[in-house]
């Protein structure tokens, strides 16, 4: 875990969107003798337990399917999930909007078509 911490504290920094490292990358800058079985064992451990300070570390993929690890700043993650749930909800609102236009339009509609 430790030398996890320094490696995304290197790397990392104060970059948007975090770092994606492969896995067979990482173990090298690690300088870890384990297998790379054991060694990948070893990082879904770290990864699920989620205590390296500062950053929050998930498995993903390469552009090329390699698996990797994305590291984040923690406060990025939170500020991420936030802006993911108001674009939602901007979303669901424009629906929204969109559904009460047509219905006063198709009212209007209606309301000349009963004048004549």
């Amino acid at each position: 875990e430790r030398a996890l911490y320094r490696i995304a504290r290197k790397h990392v920094g104060s970059q948007r969107g975090g770092w994606l490292c492969r896995v067979e990358v990482l173990r090298d800058k690690t300088g870890s003798d384990a297998q790379p079985k054991e060694f990948n064992r070893m990082l879904r451990r770290v990864i699920e337990a989620d205590q390296l300070p500062e950053y929050a570390m998930e498995l993903a993929e390469t552009t090329d399917r390699s698996p990797a690890v994305q590291f984040r700043r923690r406060g990025e993650v939170e500020a991420m999930a936030l802006a993911e749930k108001m674009r939602v909800e901007e979303a669901r609102r424009a629906g929204y909007e969109a559904d009460r236009r047509h219905a006063d339009e198709v009212d209007a509609h209606m309301e000349r078509l009963s004048r004549r």
